[in-house]
């Protein structure tokens, strides 16, 4: 219930004061001023989700990297098992690796180069040949 007090004094009276109508508008602002509050702490914790996701897709890739590098050079010293090893570690630990056209192509190539499993190689010079429309690859395979 809204209480008022009316004074009636030497104006004939009009001061009104609101008691329980004011508590609520009051209570409503605060609320919306909580809420805003509340929104920025989601946007910043939802930003520092989307940089630790960056910073894992980051940490992910180096690891790649560093799996494809030693493939690559089993591959130019010519031991094709522990290329055929890296590579294949390469895809099945980071499936979305960035370099993946130069991974097929060279599991590929390590593939073909053992006489045991040359049928393997050919779904390898595919996946590169369906998933990159660019690549310097492209060409060898």
């Amino acid at each position: 219930m809204a209480a008022r007090c009316t004074d009636t004094g030497a104006f004939g009276g009009g001061i009104q004061q609101a008691s329980d109508g004011g508590r609520d508008a009051m209570a409503r602002g605060r609320e919306a001023v909580h809420h805003l509050h509340g929104g920025r702490r989601l946007a910043r914790v939802h930003r520092g989700a989307q940089r630790q996701d960056r910073g894992r897709r980051d940490a992910r890739d180096r690891l790649s990297a560093a799996s494809f590098r030693v493939g690559l050079y089993y591959y130019r010293v010519r031991w094709y098992p522990g290329a055929i090893d890296r590579f294949k570690e390469v895809l099945k630990v980071d499936p979305s690796y960035p370099e993946r056209d130069a991974v097929y192509f060279y599991l590929a190539e390590s593939l073909s180069k053992t006489d045991k499993t040359v049928p393997e190689a050919i779904p390898y010079f595919e996946r590169l040949i369906a998933e990159f429309v660019e690549s310097e690859y492209l060409d060898d395979a």
